[in-house]
């Protein structure tokens, strides 16, 4: 009875304790996962805000592109001679000034989009010399208009006057509340037609920017309970302010001072903690504030809190079965273990490759500078930031050896390591950057690289290379011959400074192992063309980079004109094979567009005229613009095909769509697409859609009756008239057949 007793009270002992335990543990585990759920409710709040700054920049990109267009339209206005003409007269007795308006009038249109695609309502051009008001509908004075057409307030005249002919800041928003009750939420955007032009244009373009269509650019944006979007310039003037409350009052100031961290700061307003969003237009440099009580945030991510009180209640329920579930979580957790060091292992050996293949990419890079197949700047901006080369005050130079081993066969086997040990050596003062580049077995150019242009002169080179040739016959046997380009400024030319150290290696000799070019008797009865050049130049216009053409003229100008003074004979014969070299890359144009076959036939005729240097260069920049054109446009209809492609299913899917897709109008869309795939938009969208139709119907589980929603079709009757006329037979009968 007694020993029953004791089992009953060590069970009874171990039970609390085991539950106790548990009782800790599941406690324990609770308390970590509210943890992990507040942290999950503070990065909601911060993929809030980072989306909220996503909607604000597209918002930015929209009003940036709208003021694109009317800034072109006033550059466009700008090199009209009518509209310069009429500018300048200042006597509105004359007939011609009532003619020259008339043909502004009936052109102007012309230049200007739709109103309806800006958020402005009208627009009129103000004539400074003459007080007079033109727009597409008016041509009136000054006066007429502001008290007759726009019945705007008569006591404000004189200052609307002087805002259009003194007062204004070109490219700014002014508020039309001191003009208009009716346009008092209007802003006026103005800009200065004489800034746009060589010549000097006495007009002021003013646009009537509407209130509520600037407010549907930001309609994705909450601007309620306090919050206000504040624009300003460059110097804090205000441009305009939107809200949803009628009354509040902006802190420009204080908006300025505020320190913002990645575009976000906060400030507190009345006990209100506001949040500011704060991005700078990469267009006009206009700083766009976005202030928001920080409670949209955090509303947002408050019904994660019933989530935590679920758990908890959950976790409670389970403490009687946590004793039975915790061998069977355990397991689970050692795999998770074991998973997780594969995973490590894993990135770690991803590491080590990613390591190892740095020398090949880097060597890669190299060889496309040295060679000139870099066809971007942005191509090139992304080299020189892996080679970690700063944009400016650098200079380069290109060193060519030949290297001859005649003693130790071993060396081969580790001459690149040992070649760049020994450059790092004896050429690492003054330069900041050693590349080394091997095109062919014994043949090793070196990219160098000097932080300023004396410290590269061909003397502190030539004693440097003389002592590293001394140390590698003397250690290892190794001959070395070289050459050295000139000196370059620009990381984009060195293929110029390659060239030219090939070209100088090939006249080394024993008693000469390294010879600068600038040193090299030119023969002037040679003139210099090597085909290097002669490919380097069709592969420039091919690609469309006239900095890299500009720059190879310059070299062959230099090389022949400066240097070599070229008698007339062997300059005809010159231009002849560059010639040869430009009718190469002009019969490789595949011209599909009207503007590529205008420009192509401007090329035809600029090959009849009177050869000369200057022909050829502008022959050659001519031909990048129409490899350009093609490239453009092929680029543009094969990412609408794969647009059509992916949303075909779309009943909605037209012309206009695609058109506002891709910011292009639907009559030049027309034309290009049915220019480049030879059918027109509706047929080629149509057989794309009954093609699809009749693969369903191959398949088993196809259902006829839900089949034309499938495919685009917005009723069934057009799908079946379509699916007869293409296939011969309705759509039940070719499932019957098969």
């Amino acid at each position: 009875m007694n020993n029953q007793k004791i089992k009953r009270a060590v069970s009874s002992s171990l039970m609390i304790r085991i539950a106790l335990s548990y009782s800790a543990f599941l406690f324990a585990c609770l308390l970590l996962l509210v943890y992990i759920y507040t942290s999950d409710i503070q990065n909601s709040k911060e993929e809030f805000w980072a989306q909220n700054k996503s909607v604000l920049q597209s918002s930015v990109n929209l009003i940036d592109s709208d003021i694109l267009i009317m800034d072109t339209f006033c550059r466009q206005l700008s090199q009209n001679s009518n509209f310069m003409r009429l500018a300048r007269m200042a006597d509105n007795s004359d007939n011609t000034f009532y003619i020259t308006a008339y043909k502004i009038k009936s052109t102007i249109s012309s230049y200007f989009i739709t109103s309806t695609l800006l958020p402005g309502d009208k627009y009129f051009i103000f004539l400074r010399n003459s007080n007079y008001i033109l727009s597409i509908n008016q041509f009136e004075s000054a006066e007429l208009y502001y008290n007759g057409i726009r019945n705007f307030s008569p006591d404000s005249y004189d200052s609307w006057l002087r805002l259009l002919d003194e007062d204004y800041v070109s490219g700014s928003m002014y508020p039309m509340t001191d003009y208009s009750d009716r346009s008092k939420d209007n802003y006026m955007y103005i800009l200065d037609a004489d800034a746009l032009s060589y010549k000097t244009i006495e007009a002021t373009v003013g646009f009537e920017v509407n209130s509520e269509k600037l407010r549907l650019s930001f309609g994705g944006l909450e601007l309620a309970d306090g919050a206000y979007l504040l624009v300003t310039d460059t110097e804090g003037g205000q441009m305009f302010l939107l809200s949803d409350d009628a009354e509040f009052t902006s802190d420009d100031s204080l908006l300025a001072s505020l320190t913002y961290q990645n575009d976000f700061g906060s400030f507190k307003k009345e006990n209100k903690l506001m949040h500011v969003t704060h991005l700078t237009s990469s267009g006009n440099g206009w700083k766009y504030y976005l202030v928001q009580p920080d409670s949209i945030a955090t509303a947002y991510s408050n019904s994660r809190y019933l989530s935590i009180v679920l758990l908890i209640v959950g976790g409670l329920t389970g403490l009687g079965l946590l004793f039975l579930l915790v061998r069977n979580i355990t397991r689970p957790v050692y795999q998770l273990d074991g998973r997780l060091k594969e995973a490590i292992t894993d990135n770690e050996q991803l590491q080590e490759e990613i390591e190892h293949q740095k020398p090949l990419i880097l060597n890669s890079y190299i060889r496309q500078l040295l060679l000139g197949d870099i066809n971007t700047s942005d191509e090139m901006d992304y080299i020189r930031d892996y080679m970690q080369l700063p944009g400016d005050h650098l200079y380069y130079n290109v060193l060519y050896m030949v290297v001859y081993n005649n003693e130790d066969s071993k060396t081969s086997d580790n001459l690149p390591q040992l070649l760049q040990d020994a450059l790092m050596e004896y050429l690492s003062s003054p330069l900041t950057g050693i590349y080394l580049y091997s095109p062919a077995e014994r043949i090793y150019a070196v990219l160098l690289t000097f932080a300023e242009e004396a410290a590269g002169d061909i003397i502190t080179i030539q004693e440097k290379v003389l002592k590293l040739h001394n140390y590698l016959l003397d250690t290892h046997g190794i001959w070395l011959f070289s050459g050295l380009g000139r000196q370059c400024d620009s990381l984009s030319n060195v293929w110029e400074a390659y060239q030219q150290a090939s070209d100088a290696a090939s006249y080394t000799a024993k008693n000469y192992i390294f010879l600068p070019y600038e040193i090299i008797k030119k023969d002037s009865s040679v003139f210099y063309y090597p085909s290097e050049l002669s490919t380097k130049l069709i592969h420039f216009i091919t690609s469309g980079n006239k900095d890299q053409v500009t720059a190879l003229f310059d070299l062959i100008h230099q090389e022949n004109m400066e240097e070599r003074s070229l008698p007339v004979s062997m300059l005809k014969f010159l231009l002849s094979d560059i010639r040869n070299t430009l009718l190469k890359a002009r019969f490789s144009v595949a011209a599909v567009s009207a503007e590529a076959q205008t420009r192509q036939q401007n090329v035809d005729r600029l090959f009849e005229d009177h050869l000369s240097f200057k022909l050829c260069e502008d022959i050659a920049l001519e031909l990048c613009d129409i490899f350009n054109i093609g490239k453009d446009s092929n680029d543009l209809i094969g990412n609408i095909e794969k647009y059509i492609q992916e949303n075909f299913r779309d009943p909605s899917l037209c012309l206009n769509k695609i058109s506002d897709e891709f910011t292009i109008s639907e009559s030049y869309f027309s034309h290009l697409f049915k220019e480049k795939c030879k059918v027109n938009f509706s047929v080629y969208l149509e057989n794309i859609r009954l093609t699809e139709a009749a693969r369903r119907l191959e398949g088993a589980d196809c259902n006829i009756s839900e089949l034309y929603l499938e495919v685009g079709y917005n009723n069934p009757t057009s799908f079946r008239r379509a699916f007869k006329k293409k296939y011969g037979v309705a759509p039940s009968a070719l499932r019957s057949a098969e």
